[in-house]
Formats: structure tokens, C-alpha cells, sequence
């Protein structure tokens, strides 16, 4: 195991499941003997300050206090932290989950599935849960300051659809409208305001990104224009 014994207050409690994964090699398993936390952290000195004590030595006894939360909107700092803590550490994800395609996704001596993922949707999540974790783009961004995980842009879709229909009304329950959210800003020119478009409404996802860099739509024509965008690459 190449990850430190100390990964954060919380590190000790394994991938907690909210539909995320490490960006290691998860092999295709219908059953996997429980991870013992053990061997990797010692368990009293990982444990935050004034936690009771540990019921068991696996992920499946830190679930019992908990739960997997699949879709889950709001903040969740002990998923999030131990997620990002094991992504970022290179830690593998069979260490905590279960995989078996088309079937089932979850926690070792867990009950129940997090999701159905085929052979390639389980590619495309450990991709998208490593930017998530060690990334400079948005995704990691709301996952390291606001310890908002998956479900707070994706719900239960985790395999999103082409037109990112559900990614952008999620974008707006949290944000506002583009009419919002230029009524909001402090722009230095308030006649050049992306969100306040001669275009009108426009898409979120036309300019911003969680997975990769964002990129101002308007310099696809305004070229002369001085625009940055966080999690951009500019």
C-alpha cells in the first residue's frame, strides 16, 4: 500500500460510498473479503477528536454510523474527505468497493447496490472521480471547498446525458440564472458580462466544466476580449 498512514482527520474511515470511485484499476469481483482499515492506518490515532470509538475494522462498520447517501445533494464531509484523501494518496478502490458488471456497485460487506455500471461507464466514473479529487477544474473545486460530491451535480445520474440537461438545472438551483448571477457579480466592465448575454440564456455548460478546463464561449468569437474563468486553462 503506497498511501500514507495519515491522509486527514478522517482518513482512517475508507471510501464511503456516495456513487464515487479512486482512479485505480477496481477489478470485476462479485465478492470481496472486508478491508480492514487496519492495514493501512492505526485506528486510534486517526480517528477525529472526540469520536467514539470504532465499531469494527472495515468499511462496512464505519456504515453503520454512515450510511451511503447515492445522490446526495448537499455537503458530505466524511464521504468527500475520504474519497479525495484515498484518490489523491493513489489508494485502490477494491480496497472499499464491489464491482460487478451490470449488477452491482458497493461497499464491501455492504448491503445493496450504489448503481449499475457496464465495463465502460465504470471507466468514465474513475476518470471523472480523479479530476474530481486532484484536479484544478471545477469538480474539484466544489468537492475541496464545499465538500460537495457527485450527486450534488449529477443526483443519480452518474453517466450523464449528451445534452447535460440535469447538470445545468442543477447549476441554477445552486447558482440562479444567468440574469441572477449577473445581477450578483462586480464586473469591472459591466457591458462585456457573460451572464448576461446578447445571446440570451445560454447553457451553464457552454463555458463551465467540472472534468476539464472551462473555457469563455464568448472568445470564440470576441477574441479581442481580456476573460478568465475559474477551473479554466486561461
Amino acid at each position: 500500500m503506497s498511501h500514507p498512514r495519515h491522509v486527514g482527520r478522517l482518513a482512517l474511515l475508507a471510501l464511503a460510498a456516495g456513487l464515487l470511485l479512486s482512479s485505480c484499476t477496481l477489478a470485476q469481483q462479485s465478492q470481496s473479503p472486508a478491508a480492514a482499515c487496519s492495514s493501512c492506518h492505526v485506528v486510534a490515532s486517526t480517528l477525529p477528536q472526540g469520536h467514539p470509538p470504532a465499531p469494527g475494522d472495515s468499511i462496512a462498520a464505519c456504515a453503520t454510523c454512515h450510511p451511503p447517501k447515492a445522490g446526495e445533494v448537499g455537503p458530505n464531509g466524511y464521504s468527500v474527505r475520504l474519497h479525495r484523501a484515498h484518490v489523491k494518496a493513489g489508494a485502490d478502490c477494491a480496497i472499499c468497493h464491489v464491482w460487478k458488471a451490470n449488477e452491482r456497485f458497493g461497499l464491501i460487506g455492504g448491503q445493496g447496490s450504489l448503481g449499475t455500471l457496464d465495463a465502460e461507464d465504470l471507466g468514465r466514473v474513475k476518470k471523472a472521480t480523479d479530476t474530481w479529487g486532484r484536479s484544478p477544474y471545477l469538480a474539484a473545486r466544489h468537492g475541496e471547498k464545499h465538500t460537495l460530491a457527485c450527486g450534488s451535480c449529477h443526483l443519480k445520474q452518474l453517466i450523464p446525458d449528451d445534452n447535460e440537461a440535469l447538470v445545468n438545472r442543477q447549476c441554477v438551483a445552486c447558482h440562479g440564472t444567468g440574469a441572477q448571477v449577473a445581477a450578483k457579480a462586480k464586473s469591472k466592465n459591466p457591458h462585456i458580462d457573460p451572464h448576461k448575454s446578447h445571446l440570451g440564456e445560454i447553457a451553464c455548460t457552454a463555458c463551465h466544466q467540472g472534468h476539464q478546463a472551462s473555457k469563455v464561449y464568448c472568445l470564440g468569437c470576441h477574441t479581442n476580449f481580456v476573460m478568465t474563468i475559474p477551473g479554466g486553462d486561461r
